[in-house]
């Protein structure tokens, strides 16, 4: 049984499609990227899938259950996690305090949080385990506010992970970043175990090779390639588009311009 399946998944604002008759499924433990140029849908697929809006039309499953009209915290209970393309993090709490807040969540006991820390071993414990696991230790008693600004993404990347979701969708991780946060973001996005499923929005191609089992390429709201890195990096549509090739052709071959495009970001406001 897939993890996540998403059939014929569409959105529209106004008279634009978004997001048109979006299909694909990711199994449990894969690394699945979704890519495509700036207006090609992918936050807004992201936002379905996330249940922060509602398809126009389609179905998303998530380990066999439907949950296209689930609300975001139930999609939550139900294992799916997300980081956003900003960073989610309580400013003020240390690095600890961040980690231990998510490990408290998942427990059932984040309504004590005014109980001493130290009366709770175990949420002690797993929330040092956590920062040794992705070699935060260093920043545990840190605040986020004074973390730069590829440490704030690491943190909150640790944060969804405290949470043990099935399946964590990680929306731009390395934006923003320098070359050298970047490596340390790829890096960091390998160590989360393979019980966690990950589904990945990122406009660096070095990074989606890096970590991806399998890529999804959407554009103008349509899935134009998908299969494995490698096979997607030698598509002729793909390359068209990451290097210019006959954009405006291909544009017009799909009935839509190349100002639609930049219309339909700013309806939707989709990446």
């Amino acid at each position: 049984m897939s993890e996540l399946r998403v059939e014929n998944l569409s959105r529209r604002f106004g008279g634009l499609f978004a997001v048109d008759g979006v299909s694909f499924h990711v199994e449990s433990g894969e690394r699945r990227a979704i890519v495509g140029p700036n207006g090609a849908g992918k936050t807004t697929l992201f936002n379905l899938i996330s249940g922060e809006i509602s398809p126009t039309a389609g179905e998303i499953y998530l380990q066999g259950k439907n949950i296209t009209g689930a609300r975001p915290h139930e999609r939550a209970r139900l294992g799916m996690g997300r980081t956003f393309q900003r960073n989610n993090c309580f400013p003020s709490l240390s690095v600890f305090e961040n980690v231990s807040l998510a490990v408290q969540q998942r427990r059932g006991c984040a309504r004590r949080f005014w109980r001493s820390l130290r009366r709770f071993g175990s949420v002690l414990e797993e929330t040092t385990e956590v920062l040794e696991q992705f070699e935060l230790t260093s920043y545990a008693e840190v605040s986020a506010w004074n973390l730069s600004y590829g440490v704030q993404r690491q943190v909150e990347v640790a944060v969804a992970a405290a949470l043990r979701p099935r399946i964590l969708l990680l929306d731009e991780p390395t934006a923003g970043m320098s070359p050298s946060e970047t490596l340390h973001m790829v890096k960091f996005v390998e160590r989360l175990p393979r019980s966690i499923t990950v589904l990945i929005i990122e406009h660096d191609m070095d990074v989606i090779f890096s970590l991806a089992d399998s890529v999804t390429v959407l554009h103008f709201g349509r899935v134009i390639a998908d299969g494995s890195p490698k096979e997607v990096k030698g598509s002729p549509e793909v390359q068209a588009i990451y290097f210019g090739e006959e954009e405006e052709a291909y544009a017009h071959n799909q009935g839509k311009s190349v100002k639609s495009s930049g219309e339909g970001a700013q309806a939707g406001g989709q990446g």
